[in-house]
């Protein structure tokens, strides 16, 4: 007969493996769409400094 002891920390090393694959195939997912989402807020501000630029241009172009 096993004792309580042992079953409680089975338990938990089988958690602890549990959670740690989870993580690990979780991370990549998680870095993957961190990337994407750091590039859409890149595009983002270029096309915000872009379409501000343009607008200055075409003020300066209208008062000339």
């Amino acid at each position: 007969m096993k004792s309580d002891s042992f079953v409680l920390i089975a338990l938990i090393v089988l958690i602890w493996i549990l959670a740690n694959a989870i993580a690990s195939l979780i991370a990549p997912i998680i870095k993957h769409y961190w990337l994407k989402y750091q590039h859409y807020k890149m595009v983002e501000e270029r096309r915000s400094r872009f379409y501000r630029e343009l607008k200055m241009l075409m003020t300066d172009r209208a008062i000339a």
